[in-house]
């Protein structure tokens, strides 16, 4: 079996689902059967279409074609265009156009369907390939060609394929891993040699793995551990043949290992192995590729800092190596230096390793993380780690109003718990989850229904209960009226001021009556200073009551100290709801006292 080539198919007018990467063989891959294609479900949740995770950050894209990130921003590597931290995927831009996604350290590179080169974040070592060392917060072109069509980035460094085969490399290379000959950082994209049949890439912490169009296997850049895989420990700056066989598929490369699948499915692996990322019951180095078991049905792998994540045809996932935060997903803090699985579903088809935090997709399109999670790069509004595949759900929230001249309750259902402020109620909750309303008046009050509606709400109107699904944020209005609401006045009783030494003090009572047929709720009383006894200048404090029974009333006492004579003056007591509409009377009630 050998690769003879491969193209990328990125039409300019597609969707991302339509995106292809074929290879082209004299014969059949023996063994590398095909993952179950994504097809997302209703909602924002399952929509993912391509998954990519740098150093302490995480990028996706969905299907839609828009761009999405979350985790550490101290560079501007979400390309959020701010330095701060996002602890749920958080939409870049409104482009909808993002073809490919690879994350560095603290960096980002992208293309768009159109074949263009983005970059943005760090950018002290030229990694964003704009000809400067200024870092950047948002997506910026590099360049103008529109010929890009494969991108991988290691930790300070980036490579990329053209549409005619050549690659070409930028960023950090004192290790050599950029492959032109030399240890001297590059700032625009360079072409390494005249080769024009590379077919794939991935880049390591400071090392680089490439296929060509035969099937024939290179690396260069740092070899410390033996990950070049040539039997040697010495570092190789221009790309340098692995052996002699021709057909490898499929690559990886971590902080300091190296993972490749050949067409018949076997699993190889090399370099450092401390941590048992190797896969092969040893924690000793290997500097020439060393089969990892002896299973043949390996499809896809994922190398990151010191663990290894692969996928089998038949869509199960395991994973082994280090695991101090979970970052294996089997419920685990303790390394394995053997190859093992992580749960028993077998929907997996996508698999991503950052450096200590590993991301993966499901066939239905939802999104699944877990490990080390300080700077909330898992995307679950968090920052503990997660030591099992944890679902990433966007969430939203649902706002409820009550007003009008009655009272009564608003509940929603299981899946909503309203915190109330007044007459303000709010809950946030996954997307495409099913929300219940129910307005429930109170005795000598009547439910009239929904209104004013936004977002899924809207679809709430009339007077029965409403039943949605939550696909964004969301509000609505509920009215509850009364034939007989509540009418509060005040009266003073006796307003009066005197002097004690260099101080003054007014007292007096303020009685309150509800002359309405129905109970008032809470409701407050303000107590203004006025000269004129029409208009409140100044405030002097307010009070709170909670509960007046129709017909009846109460006396409030009120006192106050100033540093002068009152005599002559007014004060204005405001007895309002205090905002809560529709538990008292809507309009104020002024009490107006003369200071004797």
């Amino acid at each position: 079996t050998k690769c003879l080539g491969a193209i990328r198919l990125l039409p300019r007018s597609l969707p991302m689902e339509s995106y292809i990467l074929i290879s082209f063989y004299r014969e059949p891959p023996l063994s590398l059967l095909a993952l179950s294609p994504l097809s997302p479900t209703a909602g924002n949740n399952n929509g993912w279409v391509t998954i990519s995770a740098g150093w302490e950050h995480t990028l996706a894209l969905k299907s839609d074609g828009t761009l999405w990130a979350w985790g550490r921003n101290n560079f501007g590597q979400l390309g959020d265009g701010t330095a701060i931290d996002k602890y749920t995927p958080t939409q870049i831009g409104s482009d909808n156009n993002w073809g490919s996604i690879s994350a560095g350290r603290e960096h980002t590179v992208a293309l768009k369907s159109d074949g263009t080169l983005w970059a943005w974040g760090r950018n002290n070592f030229g990694q964003l390939g704009d000809e400067t060392a200024i870092d950047k917060n948002t997506p910026t072109q590099i360049g103008s060609d529109n010929r890009w069509v494969i991108i991988a980035v290691g930790r300070d460094h980036a490579i990329a394929l053209r549409s005619d085969g050549t690659l070409w490399a930028w960023g950090y290379n004192v290790q050599g891993q950029l492959g032109d000959g030399t240890a001297i950082d590059k700032y625009i994209p360079t072409q390494i040699g005249s080769d024009n049949r590379w077919v794939a890439l991935s880049a390591g912490a400071w090392h680089t793995v490439a296929l060509k169009s035969d099937g024939t296997l290179w690396t260069w850049g740092n070899n410390a551990a033996g990950q070049l895989g040539d039997g040697t420990l010495a570092n190789k700056y221009i790309p340098t043949q692995v052996g002699t066989d021709d057909r490898w598929v499929s690559i990886s490369a971590g902080g300091a290992h190296t993972l490749a699948i050949k067409s018949d499915g076997t699993l190889w692996t090399w370099g450092y192995n401390e941590y048992g990322q190797l896969g092969n019951g040893t924690s000793t180095d290997r500097s020439i590729p060393t089969q990892a078991g002896t299973d043949n049905k390996w499809v896809s792998i994922s190398a990151g800092w010191g663990h290894t994540l692969a996928l089998k045809s038949d869509g199960t996932l395991w994973a082994w190596g280090y695991n101090e935060y979970g970052q294996l997903g089997q419920g685990t803090t303790t390394d394995r230096n053997i190859i093992t699985q992580v749960g028993t579903d077998n929907r997996w088809v996508s698999i991503f390793t950052g450096r200590v935090h590993s991301i993966a997709l499901k066939s239905d399109g939802s999104l699944w993380t877990w490990g080390y999670n300080l700077y909330g790069h898992l995307g679950d509004g968090a920052r503990q780690n997660k030591h099992t595949p944890v679902q990433i759900y966007f969430q939203y929230t649902f706002t409820v109003t009550k007003t009008g001249t009655g009272t009564g309750r608003v509940t929603a259902g299981e899946n909503c718990t309203l915190k109330w402020t007044n007459n303000i109620g709010t809950c946030t909750v996954n997307d495409n989850a099913t929300i219940t309303l129910f307005g429930i008046p109170n005795t000598g009050s009547t439910f009239a229904g929904w209104s004013i509606g936004t977002g899924s709400a809207s679809l709430c109107t009339g007077i029965g209960n409403c039943t949605f699904n939550i696909t964004q944020h969301s509000s609505v209005t509920a009215t509850f009226i009364s034939p007989n609401p509540p009418d509060l006045e005040g009266v003073w009783q006796s307003l009066s001021g005197r002097s004690f030494g260099a101080r003054y003090m007014v007292r007096g009572s303020l009685v309150i009556r509800n002359t309405g047929l129905q109970a008032a709720g809470r409701f407050t009383v303000a107590y203004y200073l006025s000269d004129d006894g029409v208009t409140p200048d100044s405030i002097l404090k307010t009070a709170s009551v909670f509960s007046l029974s129709a017909g009846a009333s109460r006396t409030l006492s009120f006192s106050h100290f100033a540093s002068q004579s009152l005599q002559g003056k007014y004060i204005i007591a405001v007895i309002d709801s205090g905002g809560v509409i529709g538990e008292t009377d809507e309009t104020n009630n002024l009490a107006i006292g003369l200071i004797n």
